[in-house]
């Protein structure tokens, strides 16, 4: 059993097994839990208290499309930046995407992006990042994409992988990487096409000629 005191003031949860009590001017900013018995207010003043939850740290994914090219092929490379907090994620350092060996950025980038700056050079294996991710709206998170084509020569399995930390804001870091996988096949070979021998002018003439001896010899043959 709990019996607040007159005119007092308190702060927090009161837990009590039977019943509590709360006397005449009594200010709580809190709650009173009673498990078995009654809560009684006598000319108090309760105050429930809200914690907000702290949104937590902007994440990043990311993606090839197509996922599987032919040497020599282009995929698009998209990097997706989220925001859970109600203001600007502002990136407090540049975000660096370095592509794996054997993959470089495509000779038209096409890069764009919706964060802010962005450096992706034709040739290069780098691509890199500045600005801020928009606020997020309740529990709507708030996003950019940062978009660049690259190819590759080789065939091979070329995975892409940013690590936790790589993103970094002032409402935090990216607590998990993110990893994405382009499968590069050998370029298809044309098949060869079968070639048709053909005679030459002489090969024709000599042709012709066996013929019409041939001929000459059946016909006297007939005769006999």
């Amino acid at each position: 059993m709990y019996s607040g005191g007159t005119t007092t003031s308190f702060a927090g949860t009161i837990i009590a097994n039977t019943s509590i009590t709360i006397n005449n001017g009594v200010t709580l900013s809190g709650r009173a839990l009673a498990l078995t018995g009654a809560v009684t207010l006598d000319s108090s003043s309760i105050t429930v208290c809200s914690l907000t939850p702290t949104p937590g740290a902007p994440t990043l994914s990311k993606a090839f499309n197509p996922a599987t090219i032919n040497a020599g092929g282009v995929s698009t490379l998209t990097i997706t930046l989220s925001n859970p907090n109600t203001s600007l994620a502002t990136l407090s350092v540049p975000l660096i995407d370095t592509l794996p060996p054997g993959v470089v950025i495509a000779s038209t980038p096409n890069a764009n992006s919706t964060c802010g700056g962005m450096t992706a050079s034709a040739g290069g294996n780098t691509v890199t990042l500045t600005g801020s991710i928009p606020a997020g709206s309740g529990s709507t998170a708030g996003t950019c994409q940062a978009t660049v084509n690259v190819t590759s020569a080789s065939a091979g399995t070329y995975i892409n992988t940013l690590v936790a930390g790589a993103l970094q804001t002032n409402h935090g870091s990216n607590t998990v990487g993110a990893i994405a996988t382009l499968t590069v096949v050998p370029p298809i070979t044309p098949t060869t096409a079968t070639t048709v021998p053909t005679l030459s002018e002489w090969g024709m003439i000599i042709f012709m000629v066996f013929g019409g001896f041939m001929s000459i010899y059946y016909l006297r043959r007939q005769r006999r």
